[in-house]
């Protein structure tokens, strides 16, 4: 291992090589991360022509998390957010995290807000715990207003290594890889206003790692997986529309679709008292949604199911962002995100089966927050 400087501090083994350089010592640990909103909200579809998605429903047929912001104000100019499960196998997705400048009082809280965004199954959210580069922090944080300790400075007088900041220390690291598909049994069916099909994930994968999970242990993963399932029912038909001594001489036709869709992104849940981490799906949006037509009478209504196609859903498109879809997603990402500054995770609204980005792993690591608190 190469000496990167002639300043910090180095510890070597008895074999002359170096095992240990503060200047490799980058992140440290900086706090607990702000609940926006004390619980997390089920985000559906009640635009035009919705179906209705109850909590429970949310749950049973679209597997869908609940989304919840959190904020934390820092110098830190980049962050590593991990999260410690409220609950034994509890699913969990940092979706994604978004940086302002900070406006309140920057030299004393930090000129940094971020805001990181979590899905996550059960009634409880999970916390998380902040770490960040310690060469984006000031002298004075670094010492954490105390003048003792060790403490090692670069060439430029800028502390690098302080013993009153709790550095990152890893106790696992595990290679996450996805199933490449979501569900592979019957969704069911539906072709009425007041129905739901079935989008249950039931594809994962189980890794197992190192260590035994506690519930000390917190995580860092933020997955790349995604995709989404999706139903659709469209009929046609004809009835009649005026009788003449009891006998049907015109008739008017009509058109119907039904459609429905679920997004997922690949979460991760451990057991507590085992090695394993089970890497399956968990639902951020869904929605459902009827639309029926009649023609005049007298009229058919034939090749009407395309019009009406468009009009329900020519709105969406893959990962149209929270401005564009406007009212019609309902729950906390609006009030939330929004008021935060920052962009909303994108919302997927898909129309066939599809995955992405599942060839591509990703690393999972693992710590305990009894290091640092």
């Amino acid at each position: 291992m190469a000496i990167p400087s002639g300043f910090g501090i180095k510890a070597f083994g008895d074999d002359g090589f170096l095992r240990l350089h503060s200047d490799y010592s980058s992140l440290v640990y900086e706090g607990e991360a702000t609940k926006v909103t004390t619980e997390g909200t089920y985000v559906t579809y009640e635009g035009d022509h919705s179906i209705a998605i109850s909590d429970a429903v949310a749950v049973s047929n679209y597997s869908l998390g609940k989304f919840i912001q959190y904020t934390y104000t820092t110098n830190g100019s980049s962050i590593i957010p991990f999260y410690k499960p409220s609950s034994s196998g509890q699913r969990i997705v940092i979706a994604d995290m978004s940086r302002v400048l900070n406006t309140n009082n920057p030299s004393a809280n930090g000129k940094y807000k971020w805001v990181i965004n979590v899905y996550y199954a059960d009634s409880l959210p999970p916390k998380i715990y902040i770490f960040c580069p310690a060469s984006d922090l000031t002298n004075q944080e670094m010492l954490d207003g105390s003048d003792y300790g060790l403490v090692a400075y670069n060439d430029e007088s800028k502390v690098v290594y302080s013993t009153n900041r709790k550095t990152l220390k890893i106790d696992d690291i595990v290679g996450i890889t996805y199933s490449p598909f979501i569900k592979d049994n019957s969704k069911g069916s539906c072709s009425a206003a007041g129905c739901h099909v079935n989008f249950t994930p039931n594809q994962n994968t189980t890794i197992q790692g190192n260590v035994t999970h506690t519930t000390d242990t917190i995580y860092h993963c933020i997955t790349s997986a995604y995709g989404g399932l999706a139903y659709s029912n469209e009929a046609t038909g004809d009835q009649c529309c005026e009788r003449w001594l009891g006998v049907c001489v015109k008739r008017k036709g009509w058109s119907s679709y039904y459609g429905s869709w679920s997004s997922f992104r690949a979460c991760i849940s451990v057991d507590q008292g085992t090695k394993n981490y089970t890497v399956g799906w968990l639902g951020d949006v869904g929605g459902a949604y009827y639309q029926k037509l009649y023609g005049k009478c007298g009229w058919s209504i034939s090749g009407l199911a395309g019009i009406i196609i468009g009009g329900v859903i020519g709105i969406f498109t893959g990962g149209l962002g929270l401005a564009a879809i406007g009212a019609g997603v309902v729950g906390g990402i609006a009030a939330a995100a929004l008021s935060e500054e920052v962009s909303a995770p994108s919302i997927p609204v898909y129309t066939q089966d599809e995955v992405a980005d599942t060839a591509n792993p990703n690393f999972l690591l693992s710590t305990k927050l009894s290091y640092y608190q």
